[in-house]
């Protein structure tokens, strides 16, 4: 039923609406703001966590070698519960039992994924 909203509203000629709807869909934290923005303080919420490095650059690579996830920066105030100092490739936020599930199903390329409360 979403997506039919979501097509209607594009076929109305209301494509910033359905933007805007595609977005919220993807459960993904909003991007860092810019200079003059505002942002979301914390983006809480449960993660599957595939892979932490000290390292942005490995911790990109990693992510789009094996084509999941994105990176965050626990050093972040949007991640009071990550341990700071760390960029973790991640999925979320999401409830408890789909983190669980999310991080069961990269155990193959990812031996250490595990779930974490953001907030």
């Amino acid at each position: 039923m979403f997506r039919s909203a979501l097509v209607a509203l594009t076929v109305l000629g209301v494509p910033a609406l359905a933007a805007a709807t595609t977005a919220l869909d993807t459960q993904r934290p909003a991007p860092p703001a810019r200079p003059g923005e505002v942002q979301v303080a914390q983006a809480c919420g449960w993660y599957a966590i595939m892979l932490c490095s000290r390292s942005r650059g490995e911790a990109q690579r990693w992510s789009n070698n094996n084509g999941v996830g994105y990176v965050v920066d626990t050093s972040s105030n949007r991640y009071p519960n990550f341990a700071p100092g760390y960029y973790c490739v991640v999925e979320g936020p999401m409830g408890q039992g789909r983190a669980q599930s999310t991080a069961n199903s990269y155990r193959d390329i990812s031996r250490q994924a595990y779930v974490k409360n953001a907030c």
